[in-house]
């Protein structure tokens, strides 16, 4: 979307942004010169500001107060981010206007990173006897990254295959009774 651009006839004021569990750098494309960003009802410390106290949305309720002057454009990602209830009328009520600029691109999620898939039958019946054969573990190591179609480590292939490079089970897995 590129950065934000005045509406007409606004000559004066400057970009302020707001964001609610938001990255400061989710905000880069927008060109804003002051950002208020709270983070789960916590406020975080942005751009040398000083500890505010932990409440639900402080810097907002401090943009709404102090932060919007007359002429100010108040940049969100989403509509959203304010939040719901008398806020948003306080905001229209003041006359600055609302830009919502969204992401270009959405935010990684955050949490665990992706865990690869298991092989299918196929895969494993080449890997197992890949890993139990005679070649050279790097030779091995190289061909397995080709079936799995990622790289592979000795371990990703110890546990994949469930036994020991000699075809001993590993530690810890016990054999199915016959």
């Amino acid at each position: 979307m590129g950065y934000c651009v005045k509406p007409s006839g606004m000559t004066d004021g400057i970009f302020i942004g707001y964001g609610f569990n938001r990255d400061e750098r989710d905000f880069a494309h927008t060109k804003c010169e002051r950002l208020f960003l709270d983070y789960d009802g916590k406020a975080r410390i942005v751009k040398g500001r000083k500890r505010a106290p932990d409440t639900e949305r402080v810097f907002r309720d401090d943009l709404i107060e102090m932060g919007l002057r007359p002429g100010d454009t108040l940049v969100v990602l989403d509509m959203k981010d304010l939040g719901q209830g008398n806020h948003l009328k306080v905001l229209e009520r003041m006359g600055n206007p609302i830009v919502v600029d969204p992401l270009e691109v959405e935010p990684a999620k955050l949490g665990r990173p992706y865990v690869h898939a298991p092989p299918t039958r196929e895969q494993f019946k080449r890997l197992r006897l890949l890993w139990t054969g005679p070649r050279k573990i790097a030779s091995v190591l190289e061909e397995a990254s080709q079936i799995m179609g990622r790289d592979i480590s000795r371990d990703d292939l110890r546990n994949m295959t469930g036994q020991n490079r000699d075809g001993t089970p590993r530690a810890g897995l016990k054999r199915k009774k016959k």
